[in-house]
């Protein structure tokens, strides 16, 4: 048994340590310069973002398991694993949002007038390499300095209502994607109060810069999507057995935040709000040879979807709101983000 134990762990550490240098996912290769790009007064410099997009952590969590003395028990060696794949997730994950992150603020602009003036690309193991001009290096090195100062982690809370359409339409004069400051966020909160309108999700999430968090409230509805015949022992005539599906409906949240200077976030939101019409309508069809006649349910569900990219200031509010736009509730979205300590729990929500 302990034999067995030993060549179980020392399968499971090459196979991570074998994943780790066979470098998983286009995240993870190198990425070629456009062939339409003159590089004429560029140069290439690389840059170790080890530490923003937690390869400096993944790659610790490989040295502490490589470098076990005694064999784990198979338990906790598959503990670790997990852990080790959820990191990798996370990993790829950040690395994403930080490429497109830099991508779309780096000054000057990678393109310029539908043409390629620069490329960025991660190399390997949190390793990115720019093909710029020298502005532009300046503007990586500024960026990453400012990035690397934050010292903590990013917590970022969203309250969402709703309300039937027109109620509510003067809000904010300001309307969707604009700003709050205190006073303004509380006149808000109290006219929604003052017209009935339902909390529909409060939600709050902690993560790395960069790193994008996903919290939903949603509930999942069953309904018949098909039938199937199925034979029984037994039994001269076939069954018909239905074929269950699921819909979702309700409200969910992608965000990332991204450090700037002077104390502000940039922060990237994607919110979607999804609503089943009740009667699930349904349809009589007929199956198989003996047209049997069986009832199927047709889901029709209506998604409002609201995203943007926001700099925040200490204390100030994004105010996102679908008033202006046709259906039959009107959604009112309010994000606001902080700094915390990085020991903060990664991801908590309620309602």
């Amino acid at each position: 048994m302990i034999q067995f134990l030993a060549t179980a762990l020392v399968v499971l550490c090459t196979f991570m340590q074998s994943g780790h240098n066979r470098s998983p996912g286009a995240l993870q290769r190198a990425q070629p310069v456009p062939p339409a790009m003159s590089t004429q007064g560029l140069r290439f410099k690389t840059y170790d973002v080890g530490n923003h997009t937690g390869h400096a952590k993944l790659q610790l969590l490989l040295d502490s398991l490589i470098g076990t003395a005694k064999p784990l028990p198979v338990s906790l060696a598959f503990e670790r694993f997990e852990e080790l794949e959820r990191m990798r997730r996370q990993v790829d994950s950040t690395t994403e949002g930080l490429l497109t992150s830099l991508r779309g603020m780096i000054e000057p602009p990678l393109e310029l007038d539908g043409r390629p003036v620069g490329h960025l690309g991660h190399v390997k193991h949190g390793l990115i390499g720019l093909v710029g001009s020298d502005e532009q290096h300046a503007w990586l090195d500024s960026f990453l300095h400012t990035a690397a100062e934050w010292n903590g982690r990013i917590q970022i809370q969203t309250k969402v209502f709703v309300l039937d359409s027109g109620v509510l339409t003067d809000l904010l004069p300001k309307g969707n994607g604009s700003i709050l400051e205190a006073a303004e966020l509380k006149q808000a909160l109290a006219k929604l109060t003052d017209a009935s309108a339902e909390l529909l999700s409060h939600t709050s999430m902690t993560m790395s810069p960069f790193q994008e968090g996903v919290l939903s409230s949603l509930n999942q509805h069953s309904y018949v999507q098909d039938y199937e015949f199925k034979v029984v022992p037994g039994l001269a005539e076939e069954l018909l057995d239905p074929i269950l599906a699921t819909v979702d409906e309700g409200v969910s949240m992608g965000a990332r935040g991204i450090p700037l200077a002077n104390g502000k976030l940039q922060i990237h939101a994607n919110l979607s709000y999804s609503t089943l019409k009740q009667p699930i309508r349904t349809a009589q069809v007929s199956i198989g040879l003996l047209a049997k006649q069986v009832t199927l349910q047709l889901p029709e569900v209506s998604t409002i979807a609201l995203k943007g990219q926001f700099d925040l200031g200490p204390g100030q509010t994004l105010f996102l709101t679908t008033a202006a736009q046709d259906g039959e509730q009107d959604v009112f979205a309010f994000v606001s983000a902080s700094r915390v300590p990085a020991m903060q729990q990664d991801v908590h929500q309620h309602r």
